[in-house]
């Protein structure tokens, strides 16, 4: 439902209280008068109740149709406010059930009544259609029981016994036939469509001519204004017409043409929206991409830089296994590049004297047999 108030707010920004919608002087009679008028006949149901006694009642889709015809499909609401499982019994293998629902029904401009209503559900064998059945019971007999608070078509007219009486001697009228022409047979309603593009059309014809107002350069009708005053008095007189054709003249054809550009363009919001995530999207990938291959060249440019380190041939292999020869002055390198010198290293760490444990001289060596025992000597 559309909210049937809105909040205002001041200009030292502070938000106030919400201002509801006040009905006019003639909405307000023509509401009056229709919540006056007494159901007919047709609008009645009848049921048996506990011993035997007859019961009129409205059904609840009936009170919701004379409620849209009556406020407005968005003149009013209902709001559960609270809702109770009173019991639930199970006897014989079934379940019997009563929930109470509190229903607050509320106008546009603020008006409201709340009532309770009760729903029962006797003898099913599944708990949870007993429940369902009993708390939706009870919302719609709250929502009529709050709805005919408002006057006699909504229902408050048949709590009236010599009403009964009175309405129950005149025959009812035979439903009129199914029209398939009335009915609802497409998925989009042109009538509909066509008063919501008329009302865009129409609020951006106000919001641009609000904006082109606003959107005056002060400037130059300052300067227009100036050389009037300077000038002769046509010379003003000339500059002010100006100003105010410039100001409030009526809009082009090519105005016209662009609002009916953008009206379109609202409806097509979401596919633009839909259009800009594919967009960062592919940015997005495009950048990883860039991002990849930039840390693919930096990983081959160290690769470049090291190769020198083994890039020699099979013949410096072939020297290495050589005999070393004689030493006659300065030693030189086997290896064609003598700046690198490859220098081994035993994987087996050493102990430094240092770190070793210190020998016990008191206590005697005594030899280990291949077993690992020690030896026992003959006494």
């Amino acid at each position: 439902m559309r909210r049937a108030y809105e909040s205002t707010t001041s200009e030292s920004g502070r938000s106030e209280q919400p201002r509801r919608y006040q009905y006019t002087a003639e909405e307000y009679q023509a509401v009056q008068s229709a919540l006056r008028q007494k159901l007919g006949p047709e609008y009645i149901s009848t049921r048996m109740a506990g011993g035997g006694q007859k019961v009129c009642y409205i059904e609840g889709h009936k009170v919701i149709s004379l409620a849209n015809e009556v406020f407005g499909y968005n003149g009013w609401s209902h709001s559960i406010s609270q809702q109770n499982v009173d019991f639930v019994d199970l006897i014989n293998g079934k379940f019997y059930v009563g929930v109470s629902a509190f229903v607050k029904v509320q106008l546009k401009d603020g008006s409201f009544h709340e009532d309770v209503g009760y729903g029962v559900s006797e003898g099913l064998k599944s708990k949870a259609l007993s429940l369902e059945k009993a708390r939706k019971e009870a919302v719609t007999d709250g929502l009529k029981r709050a709805l005919k608070c408002f006057g006699n078509s909504l229902g408050n007219c048949i709590l009236n016994k010599e009403y009964l009486i009175a309405i129950n001697k005149i025959p009812k009228q035979a439903p009129p036939p199914l029209d398939p022409a009335l009915t609802k047979r497409l998925d989009n309603d042109p009538s509909v469509e066509k008063a919501r593009y008329g009302s865009l059309v129409s609020s951006d014809r106000q919001r641009g001519l609000i904006n082109m107002g606003e959107n005056i350069p002060k400037d130059h009708s300052k300067a227009q204004v100036e050389s009037g005053r300077h000038g002769d008095g046509s010379g003003a007189r000339t500059s002010f017409s100006h100003t105010t054709l410039y100001s409030f003249s009526p809009r082009s054809t090519v105005d016209m043409a662009n609002l009916s550009t953008s009206s379109d363009s609202h409806t097509d919001l979401k596919q633009k929206r839909k259009l800009r995530q594919q967009e960062l999207q592919q940015k997005f990938r495009q950048e990883m991409e860039a991002k990849k291959m930039q840390q693919g060249a930096q990983y081959l440019k160290t690769e470049t830089t090291e190769s020198p380190l083994w890039d020699f041939t099979l013949d410096g292999i072939d020297m290495l296994d050589q005999a070393p020869p004689k030493k006659t002055g300065s030693p030189r390198s086997t290896t064609p590049n003598s700046a690198h010198k490859m220098i081994t290293r035993s994987k087996t760490p050493h102990r430094g004297p240092c770190l070793r444990a210190p020998a016990r001289p008191h206590e005697p060596i005594v030899p280990r047999n291949q077993e690992g025992y020690k030896r026992k000597l003959d006494t």
